[in-house]
């Protein structure tokens, strides 16, 4: 599902596996102003961010089915595109350090609605 909007909204992806989870999250960033592509595993997640150059931010789960987890592709996309923007959510709080890749940010689920929106423009406008 993408949300639709002028080009001036930056395209977020949001990656979970948890359909109806994945829907409230883009629904939400929608409504907060992003243009929302969303994938269920890190497999879709590499292929969208193969074809498509502007996705500026990463919304991902860090336990998620594919040949990555998501804590993984966090870590690859920040090597690969250091200017696409990353926040791993989860609805642990058992995130080891070697979990959280440098320059990622962290929002834990209980307060995703709260947060993630907030963290998004603050790391959009810091880069």
């Amino acid at each position: 599902m993408s949300t639709s909007g002028s080009a001036q909204r930056p395209v977020i992806l949001v990656v979970e596996e948890e359909v109806a989870e994945r829907v409230a999250i883009a629904e939400h960033l929608g409504e907060a102003g992003f243009d929302v592509v969303e994938a269920e595993d890190t497999d879709e997640a590499l292929a969208v961010l193969e074809r498509r150059s502007d996705v500026r931010g990463l919304v991902t789960d860090a336990h998620l089915p594919g040949r990555i987890d998501g804590s993984e592709l966090a870590r690859t996309v920040r090597d690969r595109r250091p200017g696409v923007r990353v926040v791993l959510i989860s609805g642990h709080s058992d995130l080891r350090d070697d979990e959280m890749p440098e320059g990622v940010e962290f929002v834990s689920k209980p307060y995703l609605f709260d947060r993630l929106a907030p963290t998004l423009r603050r790391l959009m406008e810091a880069g």
